[in-house]
């Protein structure tokens, strides 16, 4: 074989080589891309009302004296509230804190017996929040919420939804 032959035939193996490479570095670059989106699989739907039939029932609250923060009677009280809210919030005229805050000043009611508290509750925060896989919920925070909201026959309940897609 001549020489130019030869470094003709090493330059067509380098070439090749490097496409090769090349190729190999893209394939690992879209197995690191599938890798990283199935681990953000997750969506955050935001605040939105979710069928309370279609949570679990926390089985491990049973009645008044499972309620440490809040009593029952005041959380009762909480979702009554919200159900005067929700038209204004469903209207996005209520849809943040500064709203609640300036309806309680013009009523004289303080933080503690003032719609802010109710609206943060369930649309701050501390909102329910749950994690959705399919048709499956998983209640991560507000379970005596939940609880109540089914004791009381409630259709729906505002709830954060981090959703599996």
């Amino acid at each position: 074989m001549s020489f130019e032959r030869f470094e003709a035939t090493d330059n067509f193996n380098k070439q090749a080589s490097e496409e090769q490479m090349r190729h190999l570095g893209e394939e690992r670059l879209q197995r690191a891309d599938n890798a990283d989106q199935q681990a953000t699989d997750w969506v955050d739907r935001g605040v939105i009302d979710v069928p309370v039939r279609d949570l679990p029932k926390p089985d491990d609250i049973t009645g008044p004296g499972d309620f440490k923060k809040e009593s029952m009677l005041e959380m009762r009280e909480g979702f009554d509230k919200l159900a005067q809210m929700k038209p204004a919030i469903d209207q996005d005229i209520g849809r943040n804190g500064d709203y609640w805050r300036s309806m309680d000043q013009n009523q004289n009611l303080d933080y503690r017996e003032g719609y802010q508290k109710i609206y943060e509750s369930f649309y701050g925060d501390t909102s329910v929040r749950v994690d959705k896989v399919g048709d499956t919920y998983d209640v991560i925070n507000g379970r005596h919420r939940i609880w109540l909201a089914h004791e009381m026959g409630l259709n729906t309940i505002p709830a954060r939804v981090i959703e599996k897609v």
